[in-house]
């Protein structure tokens, strides 16, 4: 990395953290900023370690900093987003409806098992998001998981828990005791039965590094990856050693270079580079040689948090005072316009008359300081690294003209 990229790369965390974007990411994670003192001696203490302990350094550095600097490996488990099964939109959305069953049924299979849900008792319920959460509490006391039910406008939505490939849902079906709710019967009720009800499968939503041939394939980066901090890995099982950066025309000068070359004898010289491919390692290999793990150490992307549920004029009204901040610029309550970033109440059985707003929100805001702290460190961090490759080239090179 020459002096003009290490300056863009710096530009690029400012503008990050500059951006409103940042502004609003990880509010319900905050506090922790806070709490762990995150700007204090975190980098200067992780550069005067030696290379046994950097892992540890930057493993600890992600731990800190987990929504700035991540690390993803060859080793990681697939995580997946949990099967869930949308219910057709023909479901009865009348409250009191709903309202005059206490025997409610319905069999339903999650993760694999088949789970009879009966006695649901809806009375005295006057919303349809406590008719869902009815539903929720019914189908948890069998599961003693954390399913989640959930209406949205004019269907049932009911998901695994499962962060796995086991995490399965089917269709609803009838029980056969009380009154059957699944939609099978001659009400549509959950409308969740065959025909009407549709399942998600599990999907992968982050997966491990895949290594093809010496290479981190492109395709398996994560999707927050910004920027490469750090490359570590282990050929045939045993050796293990953190990587140095060089440019696709540096390497053919190195490999011709007895003192610089790639080379897995210690003291190991691992190199990477970056291609069209994804990371490319080399590290003197012959043919038997493979590269058997890896890790990285990344720059990551802001999230985009939800930081609460979002209501709108069409949503349901409140079982009881709720606080909310306004979403949209324009919004109206009580006849009065509201805009983004206000804060109101929303009174026990009223909703919005336009606009949309969140509740349920975890009120923890970044401390604006921090927001200049972090990228400056974060630079700091970038340009320390470049430091040290370049001091470490620059020491080999002495070494070796010395030597002639």
């Amino acid at each position: 990395m020459n002096i003009v990229e290490l300056h863009r790369e710096i530009d690029s965390i400012n503008d990050i953290v500059n951006s409103p974007r940042f502004e609003f990411w990880q509010k319900d994670q905050a506090i922790n900023y806070a709490n762990k003192n995150i700007v204090k001696n975190r980098y200067e203490k992780a550069k005067s370690e030696d290379r046994s302990q950097r892992t540890t350094s930057l493993m600890r550095l992600r731990d800190e900093l987990y929504t700035i600097v991540e690390k993803k490996s060859s080793t990681d488990i697939s995580i997946y987003t949990p099967a869930y099964l949308t219910g057709g939109n023909g479901a009865e959305t009348t409250p009191a409806t709903w309202a005059a069953v206490s025997d409610g049924s319905f069999n339903i299979t999650i993760d694999g098992t088949l789970r009879s849900i009966t006695a649901i008792d809806f009375t005295g319920l006057a919303t349809m998001a406590l008719i869902a959460n009815k539903l929720q509490t019914a189908i948890r006391a069998i599961t003693s998981g954390l399913e989640t039910v959930i209406w949205s406008t004019d269907h049932f939505i009911i998901a695994s828990v499962l962060t796995t490939v086991s995490s399965t849902i089917t269709v609803t079906s009838a029980q056969g005791a009380g009154t059957d709710i699944s939609g099978a019967g001659a009400s549509n009720w959950m409308d969740c039965n065959i025909g009407s009800g549709v399942v998600t499968s599990a999907v992968v939503s982050s997966s491990a590094l895949i290594i093809t041939n010496d290479i981190i394939t492109l395709a398996s980066l994560p999707e927050r990856y910004v920027y490469l901090l750090a490359v570590e890995y282990i050929v045939n099982n045993l050796q293990r050693d953190f990587a140095g950066f060089v440019t696709y025309i540096e390497l053919p000068v190195l490999q011709k270079n007895p003192f610089r070359r790639p080379s897995k004898v210690y003291p190991y010289k691992f190199y990477y580079f970056l291609s069209s491919a994804g990371i490319e390692l080399k590290y003197g290999k012959i043919s038997a040689d493979t590269v058997t793990e890896a890790h990285i150490y990344y720059l990551a992307n802001p999230i985009d948090v939800d930081y609460g549920t979002t209501i709108t004029s069409s949503s349901d009204v409140q079982v009881s005072d709720t606080p909310a901040i306004i979403q949209a610029d324009g919004t109206v309550y009580a006849t009065v316009t509201y805009y983004e970033g206000d804060e109101v109440t929303i009174l026990s059985g009223t909703r919005l008359t336009s606009g949309s707003a969140s509740i349920n929100f975890v009120n923890t805001d970044l401390p604006e300081i921090l927001h200049t702290e972090i990228a400056q460190e974060a630079a700091k961090f970038l340009e320390l690294k470049v430091k040290d490759f370049d001091k470490w080239r620059a020491m080999e090179e002495k070494e070796m003209i010395d030597k002639r």
